[in-house]
């Protein structure tokens, strides 16, 4: 017998090729196949047998898949599943853990200040969870996480808020230049616009945990492969995830607020040293998480004689300029376009990674990229006139690019 292949090992068997099969088989045992007919009980057995067959198939290709990490990444769905013994239960994730020994990253909620002036002449004291902001375009609703007071005649007074836990990840993320609503009203007191984004970090996906999967076994070679820096820097949880963390940081004092999702390495000839840039979701991360990956990479990755540094990515912002037009009958306004438009375009700066991507040239965002980021935005867009940049845009090897501040002459037409 043949051995089969990877393609004949996961493939799924429909009904109607387990049936003809089964008719082939009944064939050459001398049966009279011919002479059954459609509605026969021969018929309607080998049916119902086919059927089970085909359904079976199913489960037997997902198994196979599921025995091989670059095939279980295949298979839909990148939630991880919990059964009641708080085992992980989708094959990314038991392949993942019982190969690798690594956890999928789990989503995080987008925590940062929401600007209140108080136009009145009263101070408002609040607790936490007191106060409530909701999202007008997506709906994502926030909490306040601290303790204070709104002096009376405040003027962009930073009110700590995180997502609230019916929006994880980027369901929570609001972009800058948006303004929120104030669910508890009190009098004279208005949210103003962000100045900075609320960004949520998506749950880790297949790809994602394949690519650190792999990277991991870089890591337990001799200290010194790149593999290692990746590994290390993508895998410190954040403190509320840290029972996710998987070893060795499960029992060492590494956490970070953001948790890190790209990683460039970059030797210097010259001097001998490793350079480690990371980006989070939303670009840059903090001086504090540049420094605890420090400490990691220090610790875990760095052999004797090499020196190696952390620092956080340079930042490209994407001052875009553009007209959009979009069928006046999919029932889309232009602000909600507009707003559309701004998280699709923090999503896509949230995923490129460090350095841009390599067209004609190294180091670009790419001017067609941007086209199709802008146009998939919105159903029904048709047509778009993108002014701003004119082209590739060149980016540095260690920065990322992040939503920029949208300019006012962007329009959207609806026809």
């Amino acid at each position: 017998m043949p051995l089969l292949s990877v393609a004949d090992l996961l493939s799924v068997s429909t009904q109607a090729d387990a049936l003809a099969l089964e008719l082939t088989i009944c064939a050459a045992l001398g049966l009279p196949t011919t002479a059954w007919q459609p509605l026969s009980p021969e018929m309607a057995i080998l049916g119902t047998n086919s059927q089970i067959v085909a359904t079976y198939s199913v489960t037997v290709s997902q198994i196979a898949q599921g025995g091989f990490a670059s095939s279980a990444a295949t298979i839909p769905g990148t939630g991880t599943l919990v059964d009641g013994d708080g085992f992980t239960t989708t094959w990314m994730d038991l392949v993942s853990i019982n190969v690798y020994n690594v956890l999928r990253v789990p989503p995080t909620f987008a925590t940062g200040p929401v600007l209140v002036n108080n136009t009145g002449a009263i101070s408002y004291p609040f607790i936490v969870g007191q106060l409530h902001f909701q999202n007008a375009i997506t709906g994502a609703t926030y909490s306040n996480t601290a303790i204070g007071t709104i002096l009376a005649g405040a003027v962009n007074f930073p009110i700590q808020v995180q997502a609230d836990a019916t929006f994880p990840g980027g369901q929570g993320t609001t972009p800058a230049g948006q303004t929120l609503i104030l669910l508890t009203p009190l009098s004279g007191v208005s949210p103003v616009a962000q100045s900075t984004s609320l960004v949520g970090s998506n749950i880790e996906t297949n790809a994602a945990l394949l690519g650190r999967c792999l990277s991991k076994l870089g890591s337990l070679s001799p200290n010194g492969a790149a593999q290692a820096y990746d590994f290390v820097a993508k895998s410190v949880p954040t403190p509320t995830t840290q029972a996710a963390a998987v070893f060795p940081f499960n029992v060492l004092p590494f956490t970070v607020t953001s948790p890190i999702t790209r990683v460039a390495t970059l030797l210097n000839t010259a001097s001998g040293i490793v350079g480690v840039y990371i980006a989070n979701a939303a670009g840059a991360p903090s001086g504090p998480d540049v420094s605890t990956i420090f400490s990691a990479v220090q610790m875990l990755c760095v052999p004797l004689s090499v020196t190696a540094t952390v620092a956080a990515v340079g930042e490209l912002p994407l001052n875009l300029l553009f007209n959009v037009y979009i069928q006046k009958s999919t029932g889309v306004s232009a602000a909600v376009a507009l707003a559309n438009i701004d998280l699709a375009i923090e999503s896509f700066c949230a995923s490129s990674p460090i350095g841009g991507f390599t067209g004609k040239t190294t180091n670009i965002i790419p001017y067609d990229e941007l086209i199709d980021v802008i146009m998939n935005a919105n159903k029904g867009s048709v047509d778009l006139q993108l002014l701003n940049p004119g082209g590739d845009l060149p980016i540095a090897a260690t920065s990322v690019p992040v939503p920029g501040t949208r300019n006012p002459a962007c329009q959207v037409f609806l026809v």
